[in-house]
């Protein structure tokens, strides 16, 4: 199993050295994604967010719904809406990107959430903006000259933590083409069984003690409609 070296790309609040290290993350990349942030479906995206989801959307390759992305999880128990768009990296792409700025302004209300990139299906750079922190994975063994190349164009790095493989985020899509991994799958389908044991009653859920577990397998508001569909047919 591969081991990887995690930094910190220190001063990115400047928008100089946040330029750098988008043309760094570009040449190395394969794909980048953003989280949509609404706290419920009536919620309107602000003008500005509205705007880089149309002129990102020739380059979208995913969307998906989630409760996890990179260097995030969320039990999501207020049952807000994280939509995640994983697009494909080009040139006319960047100058959407690079307009924002500081990569710490990728944060609700006036940008999407938390962008981040990747290189064979794995996330290998992601950001918390509101946390101001983020990561860069590093195969041992090629951290020298990456590192080289980087401080080359004036980004300094601090060393985190070690990692192993299974530590990185796969987009399941990116790997594979699926939309969702093998082990989410069988989280939403623990989360149905409860569900229609229950015949779809989220005050079933709570009077038998399962609504808390229910939440544990994350699943997403859409499904409920979904699944509300099911029942009646079985009916």
């Amino acid at each position: 199993m591969s081991e990887y070296q995690v930094y910190y790309v220190e001063n990115c609040e400047n928008p100089d050295i946040s330029r750098k290290l988008l043309c760094f993350l570009f040449a190395y990349s394969d794909a980048f994604s953003l989280i949509y942030f609404r706290h419920n479906k009536y919620e309107k995206l602000s003008h500005n967010v509205t705007r880089i989801h149309k002129e990102l959307a020739p380059y979208e390759l995913d969307v998906c719904n989630v409760n996890e992305w990179p260097g995030m999880k969320t039990r999501n128990t207020n049952r807000h809406i994280y939509r995640m768009i994983t697009y494909k990296i080009d040139s006319n792409a960047f100058t959407t990107l690079e307009e924002v700025g500081s990569f710490w302004n990728w944060d609700y209300p006036d940008y999407p959430m938390d962008i981040s990139f990747y290189k064979n299906g794995r996330a290998w750079f992601y950001t918390s903006a509101h946390e101001r922190d983020n990561g860069m994975f590093i195969k041992r063994g090629e951290q020298d000259s990456l590192i080289t190349d980087m401080n080359s164009i004036g980004l300094k790095l601090t060393l985190k933590e070690t990692a192993n493989e299974t530590q990185l985020f796969y987009n399941s899509y990116l790997e594979n083409n699926v939309h969702i991994s093998k082990g989410r799958r069988e989280e939403m389908e623990k989360a149905k069984k409860i569900y229609f044991s229950n015949n779809g009653k989220i005050e079933e859920l709570k009077k038998n003690g399962l609504y808390e577990e229910y939440l544990d397998y994350q699943v997403p508001v859409e499904l409920e409609d979904e699944w509300n569909q099911q029942l009646q047919r079985q009916k």
